[in-house]
């Protein structure tokens, strides 16, 4: 979320020094600090926001690469992750890769701003954590 809403930052400010949407920002021309919040999601009007689902999404890092199964996008923010397993493969088995996956050395900054992560298979039913 913090490198997302910096780069945003950066962005809305090379286009326009004076917006007021730009987040906690020092203002040059008057000298100030600006702490104004960026609202990446409407709560109040959930209509506003786009919402999507991706499939097998491939996410690299380093020499790693992951590939959930479902990722769920509100407003292009990954908010939730569903590793999907065969009826003979335990749903533990999904929950560990999720853990797993979030290991520093793997793909840690793509879980941080998930909010609910969910496993499943067709025998076990679904499990979650948040």
């Amino acid at each position: 979320y913090n490198h997302l809403r910096r780069h945003w930052q950066a962005n809305l400010r090379q286009e326009n020094h004076e917006t007021k949407d730009a987040g906690p920002y020092w203002n040059r021309k008057h000298q100030s600090l600006c702490l104004d919040n960026v609202q990446f999601i409407d709560w109040d009007s959930p209509i506003n926001n786009d919402f999507s689902f991706a499939q097998e999404v491939t996410i690299k890092f380093d020499q790693y690469e992951k590939r959930p199964d479902l990722v769920f996008y509100i407003n292009g923010i990954s908010l939730s992750i569903l590793e999907l397993k065969r009826s003979i493969v335990s749903v533990e088995e999904g929950i560990r890769q999720n853990i797993d996956s979030q290991k520093p050395e793997f793909i840690r900054e793509f879980f941080t701003t998930n909010q609910i992560i969910f496993s499943g298979n067709d025998s076990q039913g679904l499990r979650y954590g948040a």
